[in-house]
This record gives structure tokens, C-alpha cells and sequence, in this order.
């Protein structure tokens, strides 16, 4: 059997002829005209309710979200000016905290200062007037002493040696007695004692004016036959004597000078 249908017979022309005629239509005027169909006015008045809905919806909708974008930027920037706005008093108010805490410290440095150059003010004036007082004390006292040397007197007796230093006095026409005597240094630098060596002796006067009539007259020693080898002069501090000292020593080891009568002079041929 085969695969393909079964053609189907040819038809000839002759065929054709005894077919059926169909009648031709009856044509219409051609004058004639059609009306169209017109739409509902119902239909054409209404909008896609559809369609204006959803623009409507989006239209709302984006507005909306602007509306939360500007609340939503508006709050941020708030919230950011208040933040700054506290950040900024916090620190300020710690600033002028830690400024106040460091000048009352400064203050209480300036109050300690203030108080140690009081003190060092008070501890100078106090030095000061100890130092005048004393200064004056020993010169007053240095006013009313002389000193006697190289007094050959064999007595160790204060009384005895008062007695010798009126009779000194007396030689050389002077009318008052010593008010106080002591012997000063050991006798002959101490490195003796036999009394016969030669001492040295710190003589008080009542006042300065019998001081000074003492040396005017010193001079007169060297005309007496017992007291010529004795030698008085100005009672001078322990300071002023070891610079004499000091300065004995220095002109000792220069060949040419020589320390006589309290001055550095040439050495005599």
C-alpha cells in the first residue's frame, strides 16, 4: 500500500460545462451608502479607569517618597545640629572646666611664691638688721677697746694686771682708769709658760673719748724707761685680723717688703 493519498481525477473543460451554474448576485445601487456603526456615547465618554488609577497611585506614591526624603533629610540635618550644638557645649564646658581647675592651681602657685619671697624678704630684713646690730655692737664695743702688746708684767692676776695698765695711763698723762682688762693669745703665741714672756692685752674704757686720748699720747711710751717696749693700737675684729694675718704671711715671702707699724714698706738697707 502506498503512502501517498490517492490523486484525484482531472477534470476537462467538457467537465466543466455540465457543472451547476450559480446565479450572480444582484448587484446594489451604486449610489447608494453605508452607514457606519457608530460607537456607544457611553463608551467614548468614559476614561481607562485603569490607566488613571495607576498614574494616580505612581503620581501619589512619588510624592510621598519625596515627602519622606525631605521629613527624612530634614530630621537627619536636626539631629545633626543638635548633636554639634551639645558636642560643642560639652566641650566647651570642659574647656572652661580644665581653664578654671589650671588658674586656681596657678593662683595657689602664685599664693606659695608670693609666700616664699615673704619669707626670703622677712629671713633677709631679719639677716640685715642681726648683721647692723651686730656690726654695730662690735664697733661700739671696738670704740671703747684698745690693745696692749708686748707687756712684759710677771703676773697672772687680773686685779695686778689692771694696775699695771693705769700705771701705763698714768706715764703718759692720762688722769682715768681702764674699765675692764683681758689677755688675749697665749703667752708668748703659747708656746711657753713662763710668765715672764711678753702678752698681749685687751684693754676696756668707759668711752670712746678715753680711747682716743690713749693713742694720741701712745707716743709718749717710747720716753719712759718701763714701758718702752710696749705697744697699743686699735682693737680690730677677728675677720680684720686674719686678714692682717694673711697678709703678714703674703709680704713675708717677698724678699724687699716688710710689715711695720700696720703697713707694707721696703725693706732698710
Amino acid at each position: 500500500m502506498s503512502r501517498y493519498p490517492p490523486r484525484r481525477p482531472r477534470q476537462s473543460s467538457s467537465d466543466s460545462d455540465c457543472d451547476f451554474v450559480r446565479p450572480s448576485p444582484k448587484r446594489l445601487n451604486t449610489k447608494s451608502y453605508s452607514v457606519p456603526i457608530q460607537p456607544s456615547q457611553s463608551i467614548m465618554s468614559e476614561p481607562n479607569s485603569d490607566q488613571n488609577v495607576s498614574t494616580n497611585d505612581l503620581y501619589k506614591l512619588m510624592m510621598s517618597i519625596k515627602q519622606n526624603q525631605d521629613s527624612l533629610r530634614t530630621s537627619l540635618e536636626q539631629r545633626m545640629t543638635n548633636m554639634e550644638t551639645k558636642f560643642t557645649h560639652e566641650i566647651s564646658k570642659g574647656i572652661q572646666s580644665l581653664k578654671d581647675e589650671m588658674s586656681m592651681e596657678f593662683a595657689n602657685v602664685d599664693n606659695k611664691i608670693r609666700t616664699l619671697e615673704n619669707k626670703m624678704l622677712k629671713y633677709e630684713s631679719d639677716l640685715h638688721v642681726k648683721n647692723t646690730t651686730q656690726s654695730a655692737i662690735n664697733e661700739n664695743s671696738s670704740q671703747h677697746k684698745l690693745v696692749f702688746k708686748n707687756i712684759t708684767h710677771d703676773t697672772s692676776d687680773m686685779e695686778s694686771l689692771k694696775a699695771y695698765v693705769n700705771g701705763v695711763l698714768n706715764a703718759i698723762g692720762l688722769d682715768f682708769n681702764v674699765v675692764d682688762v683681758q689677755k688675749i693669745g697665749g703667752k708668748n703665741n703659747g708656746t711657753t709658760n713662763n710668765s715672764n714672756q711678753s702678752k698681749t692685752v685687751l684693754v676696756t674704757f668707759s668711752d670712746g673719748k678715753e680711747r682716743i686720748d690713749v693713742l694720741r699720747n701712745k707716743r709718749k711710751l717710747k720716753d719712759t724707761e718701763d714701758y718702752k717696749t710696749l705697744y697699743i693700737e686699735t682693737d680690730r675684729s677677728r675677720h680684720e685680723r686674719m686678714q692682717e694675718a694673711n697678709l703678714r704671711r703674703i709680704i713675708k715671702s717677698i724678699p724687699n717688703l716688710e710689715f711695720r707699724g700696720g703697713r707694707v714698706v721696703e725693706k732698710s738697707e
